[in-house]
């Protein structure tokens, strides 16, 4: 068995967990470098023919480098480390995350697990003797491998090729570490960038290193000859699709998995990128149970999972929230009106209309005051019918005509929608928003509100007929100088 569990536990401070760079190696550790010297020579008479062969074998070494801390794969793809947006759990109850820790040595290596206690700057409002942090490893479809397991082996290793669609090739005896069913994270060709992409090992075959007896570096040797080496018997990984799996995590259905894409290693477009590490990942569940000390503000807990191979330090530090609170998102999209689809970018040439989407949406609890500061960008006009320059709609469909002056724009019901300014319109010059009910002019209000009376939840909303307006969508738009 790999999995090798002992125990230390440890704390430390909550902070954003940085991506660590990938193995400072181009070669798999357990790779043989075997070199093999012929002499030939005859007897005066020619008759004769002999040979002697010496050799020597160098093993490269593992060459140590931290975890990669992520979010667990949900498209198939990771980025970097992701905190879980606070849940509202019940004092008493248990936040849980999914996270994933990939390996990214040359080498497969141990990994020591330490869980972090209560720590004052980000532990508030709670019982503190009530705290309860654990972590557990999960199994590729969700399942239990090991509760607070304190040190987990991880295979990885540089690819040198591949065989087939599905099959990566290693240097031969490379391969310790990596077991079926394990997941692993290999950097493939997506379009013109790369992407880490999961997948499931189905077979691993270890192969075997090239081999010459002769290597002591002592003897002088009157026999053998270079055809004496036994070659290399390259390993290899055979790997297949990686399904979604959906688990409940704190109520609510969670997935995560490879979206069942399967390798296409062979396919230019799809191809693995030889000499970075392809590295075990192992998914790891935190639970932080406890109870909140406060009626009036909500608790916050604290954690970190800190994963070292004894030379480097992978920390992953979270916050977890307990009772209701503010969960606002703000998501801005741009198109080009001429032509394409909504998304993070977009291109132009000048003369061209931008478009610009901003939705702010909040799932949580009543948030007040939301105003939002957006500027017109550098290199770009504010367009402009009349006094006009944006919309304001809320998830009821009901919109407000934004104009550039600060004044009363109309609302569309007695529950406001929002307000909003533009003075002046030249670049770089200041655009406000105030959304939800009782914004004003000059201030932001209350979202999410509901439709059609004053309501502090949800549940309260819909008894007294409403709709939950927690959703506003913000439309205006740019002329490309």
């Amino acid at each position: 068995m790999k999995r090798n569990l002992f125990a230390v536990l440890a704390l430390s401070a909550v902070a954003a967990a940085a991506v660590p760079a990938t193995a400072l190696a181009n070669t798999s550790a357990g790779a043989k470098v075997v070199n093999v010297v012929e002499v030939t020579y005859s007897d005066t008479s020619g008759n004769n023919k002999f040979t002697a062969a010496a050799s020597t074998t160098t093993t490269v070494n593992l060459v140590k480098s931290a975890l990669n801390a992520t979010t667990a794969p949900s498209d198939g793809t990771v980025g970097g480390l992701g905190c879980l947006a606070s849940v509202d759990t019940v004092s008493g109850g248990t936040f849980s995350a999914i996270y994933a820790l990939s390996a990214t040595a040359n080498g497969a290596d141990n990994y020591t697990f330490t869980m972090g206690d209560n720590t004052p700057s980000t532990t508030a409002n709670v019982s503190l003797a009530d705290i309860t942090r654990t972590y557990t490893t999960l199994t590729y479809n969700g399942g239990i491998e090991a509760v607070n397991p304190n040190s987990r082996f991880l295979g990885s290793a540089i690819p040198v090729g591949v065989s087939a669609a599905d099959t990566l090739l290693f240097p031969g005896g490379s391969l310790s570490g990596f077991e079926q069913n394990d997941i692993v994270l290999v950097e493939v060709a997506e379009g013109s960038s790369k992407v880490k992409r999961a997948y499931k090992v189905l077979e691993v075959t270890p192969g075997s290193p090239a081999t010459h007896d002769n290597n002591d570096g002592v003897t002088g040797y009157t026999t053998g000859a270079l055809s004496d080496a036994k070659p290399e018997v390259k390993g290899s990984l055979k790997l297949g699709a990686y399904e979604n799996t959906t688990v409940t995590l704190n109520g609510s259905p969670f997935t995560f998995g490879g979206k069942s894409i399967a390798p296409a290693f062979t396919t230019p477009a799809t191809a693995p990128t030889m000499g970075v590490p392809v590295g075990e990942m192992v998914l790891v569940k935190v639970d932080v149970k406890a109870s909140a000390s406060s009626v009036t503000a909500d608790g916050f807990v604290g954690y970190t999972l800190n994963a070292t191979n004894g030379t480097d330090i992978t920390p992953l530090t979270c916050t977890a929230g307990f009772y209701k609170r503010s969960q606002l998102s703000i998501q801005k999209q741009v198109r080009n009106t001429a032509g394409g689809p909504w998304g993070g970018t977009a291109n132009g040439n000048p003369g061209d209309i931008l478009e610009y989407k901003i939705t702010v949406q909040n799932v949580g609890g009543q948030a007040a005051k939301v105003s939002i500061k957006d500027a017109v960008p550098a290199y770009t006009t504010l367009v402009t019918n009349g006094n006009n320059f944006a919309t304001i709609t809320d998830s009821l469909g009901k919109s407000v005509t934004v104009t550039t002056a600060v004044d009363a724009e109309g609302q569309p019901t007695s529950i406001n929608t929002g307000f909003g300014d533009a003075v002046p319109t030249d670049p770089n010059r200041a655009i406000n928003f105030y959304l939800g009910d009782t914004s004003s002019q000059s201030a932001g209000g209350t979202v999410p509100s509901c439709s059609t009376a004053t309501a502090a939840t949800q549940n309260e909303c819909k008894t007294k007929g409403g709709t939950w307006l927690d959703t506003y969508t913000i439309l205006y738009q740019v002329k490309i100088d």
